[in-house]
């Protein structure tokens, strides 16, 4: 692992990325209309089951880089999870295609305009690993404890998705929720691990990393770089 990192890395040509710049509420509308649409619906049914919902990891790192979006999208719910797909599939004619109550995930192909949109629906959690490797043991937590589980500062930014007003069709201007400056680094154009530890507890995490390097030309940081070479 040491050795594909080492090479693959070594290729990177570090660069800094144009960052788009937005007013308060512009990042979420820069979707698609059929993304945005399909947001108004989960904020609608999140208004009514009393849960909070933010639209985190990759979607978000690339709205700030003016990237192509992909055809899902990683959402994290402050709440049940499972009763929210099931309800998003039923008022859409979508489906719920998996479902872990133990780890409050769920997923909800939806139909749009523009063809099948997927939900990857997770709640808000810790995740402590009784040893490297090992399967998370996870407990319900507030969306800023949850940014600080994941992999790298970029893909630990969340835009919260919710309804202008009570009872109205239109999502709310949100701002930003950058706790770990993930936008900085994406400034700086560099990969940076959120703990020491990361690697140890999911060592999946430097080949998501190396991918990521790859694609968007961020090497990892010197700090991140260590840990990716120790033992």
């Amino acid at each position: 692992m040491q050795i594909i990192l080492a090479y693959g890395l070594s290729s990177v040509k570090k660069h800094m990325p144009p960052i788009r710049a937005f007013a308060n509420g512009d990042l979420l509308h820069a979707l698609p209309p059929h993304f945005t649409t399909v947001l108004g619906q989960v904020a609608t049914l999140a208004q009514a089951h009393h849960v909070a919902v933010w639209l985190v990891g990759g979607v978000v790192r690339d709205l700030l880089l003016a990237q192509p979006i992909k055809r899902d999208l990683d959402m994290a719910i402050e709440g049940d999870t499972v009763a929210l797909a099931h309800a998003l599939a039923t008022a859409t004619a979508g489906r719920v295609t998996a479902q872990h109550a133990p780890f409050g995930t769920a997923t909800v192909e939806l139909p749009t305009a523009a063809g099948t949109l997927t939900l990857d629906l997770a709640r808000t959690r810790t995740e402590t690993y009784p040893h490297p490797a090992a399967l998370p043991i996870v407990q319900p937590a507030s969306i800023t404890d949850d940014l600080a589980r994941r992999d790298f500062t970029v893909n630990a930014m969340a835009l919260p998705v919710r309804l202008s007003a009570t009872n109205s069709p239109t999502l709310a201007a949100t701002s930003l929720l950058d706790p770990f400056d993930g936008r900085a680094d994406l400034q700086a154009g560099v990969l940076r691990v959120l703990h020491t530890q990361s690697f140890r507890d999911d060592p999946t995490r430097m080949l998501r990393g190396l991918r990521l390097a790859v694609r968007l030309q961020m090497p990892f940081e010197p700090a991140t770089r260590a840990c990716s070479t120790r033992p």
